[in-house]
């Protein structure tokens, strides 16, 4: 059974300051515009828990990136892009009076495009580079006096898959695969995973990631995804066999893994690569055993 989320709170909580030339010092800081606001500003105090800390450090993860956008009458614009340090107590930012902004935190991203607007940011990992992305949902909050606190849930939005062959579980199966002659290396294809992700609707851009296996890798591979739930589309693999460079023989068809994927999961995809009932050409042909797919803890 897959474990609930870890969730790492940013606190942020809205102060109002008769400051207006702390608005302007923090702009020149961050290299805004001229934000000045006579007479009142707001200061938004940020801070990451202690404990998300530890679990940032225990990850790996030194930074997080927090990005505000000014709310205008036909979406919104780019008002602040910062990096912090995991182990900063706190963080303060000054904006003016009696606007509305929206926010969202990102961590271990490989890249964010399109960061001009709320609604067109993107966030990307790097499918083959071990990314562990962790990710807020866009939160709006009004500098006045209505708003007292704003809360940032950071979570954990990805999922790592295991392409692995089902002959190495048994000391027959690793014989029989060091053994065959007909191939060299096969291209597996992760179908429907992500590499992209839209912050503003939470929702994974499908793709597909190839990666090369051969006996040197135990004809297995790791990738990551982020989470395509919501895309409500099935996980799948197609394999291409190579031989010299050239390739000699395909799946059958695609291997439907029966779901989407879930962020913090970690599957397991094993495939008995040698079965021929799994292969396009039909060299002898018997009952096809089925895709097995193990789930745990990411």
């Amino acid at each position: 059974m897959i474990k609930s989320l870890s969730k790492l709170m940013l606190g942020c909580a809205v102060t109002l300051t008769a400051c207006s030339q702390g608005v302007d010092d923090a702009a020149s800081d961050l290299g805004l515009g001229d934000v000045s606001v006579p007479g009142q500003g707001a200061t938004v105090t940020m801070a990451l828990s202690r404990a998300a800390a530890f679990e940032f450090i225990q990850a790996g993860i030194q930074k997080f990136t927090v990005y505000v956008y000014k709310v205008e009458r036909r979406g919104s614009a780019l008002f602040m892009e910062k990096e912090f340090d995991v182990n900063e107590p706190c963080i303060d930012f000054e904006f003016p009076l009696g606007e509305t902004y929206q926010t969202f935190a990102v961590a271990n991203a490989s890249g964010v495009t399109d960061k001009e607007t709320c609604e067109t940011a993107v966030i990307h990992l790097d499918p083959k580079g071990g990314s562990d992305v962790w990710l807020t949902s866009p939160v709006r909050f009004s500098t006045d006096k209505s708003v007292s606190e704003v809360s940032l849930e950071m979570r954990r939005v990805v999922s790592r898959l295991t392409f692995a062959a089902a002959e190495n579980d048994t000391p027959d199966g690793q014989a029989l695969l060091a053994s065959q002659t007909d191939f060299d290396r096969i291209d597996v294809t992760f179908k429907n995973v992500a590499d992209a992700y839209l912050v503003s609707k939470m929702q994974a851009q499908l793709s597909e990631v190839t990666v090369s296996v051969d006996a040197a890798s135990q004809y297995g591979a790791t990738i990551y995804t982020f989470e395509t739930r919501n895309t409500g589309v099935n996980g799948a693999l197609s394999l291409s066999y190579m031989k010299g460079g050239v390739q000699v023989n395909t799946s059958s068809s695609d291997l439907d893994v029966n779901s989407p994927y879930t962020s913090g999961a970690a599957y397991t995809l094993k495939v008995p690569v040698t079965d021929i009932n799994y292969m396009a050409d039909e060299w002898a042909r018997s009952a096809m055993s089925p895709l097995t797919v193990t789930i745990s803890d990411l």
